[in-house]
């Protein structure tokens, strides 16, 4: 039994001395591999955290641009809108102008066309009067006859 505590006595030495040694040369390096790598797994998740946070401003920055974009460009349309009422607007007040220049321009050619038909008139009326007249002298009738012929020719005339 002496022997067995000696070997178990000397096998726990043994890996005393080999956990010390190990400790030194081996678990100092290991543990600072291992702390070293989490502080860069840290600051891989910090970097990815500051990058997230970047990302979601820039999202809402063009979010915001975006919003202002789509309402200016509902105002330009509005404004545009507007323009194109307006020039309707001239343009139909242009066309009522121009009709109703139109219309005073026929209304005048109507009118002298109207003089015209008048004194075209006259003159036929003179010239039937003459044929009368001349017809009337040809026939040497008496003066009841003259009249009567007169009267029927102003009747006449008074219908046309």
């Amino acid at each position: 039994m002496q022997e067995t505590i000696a070997q178990v006595t000397t096998t726990l030495l043994a890996f005393i001395i080999f956990f010390v040694i190990s400790k030194k040369l081996f678990w100092t390096g290991i543990l600072r591999l291992i702390d070293e790598r989490q502080a860069k797994v840290k600051a891989d998740f910090g970097r990815i955290e500051t990058l997230q946070k970047q990302a979601d401003s820039l999202e809402q920055e063009y979010k915001s641009k975006l919003a202002d974009i789509d309402a200016a460009a509902r105002q330009k349309l509005q404004e545009e809108v507007a323009h194109g009422k307006l020039i309707a607007d001239q343009i139909r007040d242009q066309a009522h102008k121009d009709a109703t220049q139109e219309l005073d321009k026929l209304k005048q050619k109507i009118s002298i066309e109207m003089d015209k038909a008048r004194a075209q008139l006259r003159e036929e009326v003179v010239r039937m009067t003459i044929h009368a007249s001349e017809h009337i002298m040809r026939e040497h009738i008496d003066d009841a006859k003259n009249r009567e012929m007169v009267s029927q020719f102003v009747e006449e005339l008074g219908r046309k």
